[in-house]
Order: C-alpha cells, then sequence, then structure tokens
C-alpha cells in the first residue's frame, strides 16, 4: 500500500467520524426542538407544573429557614 493511499483511507476514516458525531448532534438538537414544539401544544403545562412545584419547595425551604432563625434567636 502506498503513503497516499494510506493518508486517504485515513482521510476517509477521520470525515466519517466527523459525520457520525455531527449527525448525533443534530439528532438531540431535533428532539429537543420537537419536545419544545410538544410542550407548547399542550399550552406549556408541564413547565408551568415544574414552576409550581418549585415555588412550593422554595416556600418550604423559606418557612424552615425561618424557623430555624427564630429557634436560634430566642
Amino acid at each position: 500500500m502506498k503513503m497516499g493511499d494510506a493518508l486517504l483511507i485515513l482521510a476517509c476514516a477521520l470525515l466519517a467520524v466527523v459525520t457520525v458525531k455531527s449527525c448525533q448532534k443534530h439528532d438531540d438538537k431535533a428532539k429537543a426542538l420537537n419536545e419544545c414544539v410538544e410542550e407548547v401544544s399542550n399550552k406549556c403545562s408541564q413547565s408551568i407544573q415544574y414552576a409550581i412545584a418549585l415555588e412550593n419547595e422554595n416556600a418550604r425551604l423559606n418557612k424552615a429557614l425561618k424557623e430555624c432563625r427564630d429557634s436560634k434567636g430566642r
């Protein structure tokens, strides 16, 4: 095998790896976009539910912090 043939095979292999990686990134972006479109189609119900759950947890933690600070102040 000539050196030029070996370099050509190496270049093709590298190009194949880059192409596969690029396609995987495209698939991830397409999946994320589809999930976003689905969420908007559902009027962002899951995002709103998540935000409400975060607010409830924040309120619970703030209450616990206040109780802790109050008990240390006594």
